[in-house]
């Protein structure tokens, strides 16, 4: 019964949905179907909580440092240097 989330997950693959939304819907089949003793408010704050992370949030940060750096020409200038 554990392994119908993974099921969905690559069926979800398959239909070309995006990784995030598929990601989303196999884990909220998990809680609302096989894990029923939480209750449904708790599963979205835990989702919430757990992408408000600080070493999640640190990654599309230099993502995004990176891209602006790449726009103003500083990231040529840095590989001349180095």
């Amino acid at each position: 019964m554990s392994f119908i989330p993974v099921i969905i997950l690559f069926s979800l693959f398959a239909l070309n949905i995006p990784v995030a939304y598929a990601l989303m819907v196999s884990s909220l089949s998990y809680f609302l179907f096989i894990d029923s003793s939480m209750p449904v408010d708790m599963i979205f704050q835990r989702m919430i909580a757990a992408a408000e992370s600080f070493p999640l949030l640190a990654v599309p940060f230099f993502i995004v440092a990176g891209t602006l750096m790449n726009y103003a020409g500083i990231s040529k200038r840095l590989m001349n240097v180095a």
